[in-house]
């Protein structure tokens, strides 16, 4: 049963992050009886040159986890962002926080997870021939 809620927590977070970049949403968020997610940037408008980054921010429920690592997760089901957009931003490498390590007793193994309220950076830099359009 986990299971099929960690798959349909990512599905339901990738199709969050889609929406929230397609609409250029300034405060989005996700909630379910699980986790609630809200993305906030730092700034309003970023100008041609400038650099900025959005905050992702998670609140999970009591006993809820995202794996931190692929070396320790199930089948490699750690937590991802990867951020894209054609045209004029370029992302950074996502700053996530330090994880904690948990004592799974189903798998008998200790696992790199985040747990409880975290937030992931995700940094960007705008083109220099930015011309205001973002897809």
């Amino acid at each position: 049963m986990k299971a099929k809620q960690v798959v349909l927590i990512s599905a339901a977070f990738c199709v969050f992050c889609s929406c929230a970049a397609a609409q250029q949403v300034l405060a989005a968020r996700l909630k379910t009886d699980v986790f609630e997610v809200r993305v906030e940037q730092q700034y309003k408008t970023v100008r041609p040159e400038g650099q900025s980054a959005l905050a992702v921010h998670f609140k999970l429920k009591k006993d809820w986890h995202f794996y931190a690592s692929a070396k320790t997760a199930p089948g490699q089901m750690n937590l991802k962002i990867e951020p894209s957009a054609r045209g004029s931003i370029e992302f950074s490498e996502v700053i996530l926080p330090k994880w904690h390590m948990y004592f799974d007793k189903v798998s008998e193994q200790k696992l790199e997870v985040f747990s409880g309220d975290f937030t992931v950076y995700v940094p960007f830099s705008v083109a220099s021939d930015a011309s205001g359009k973002v897809y």
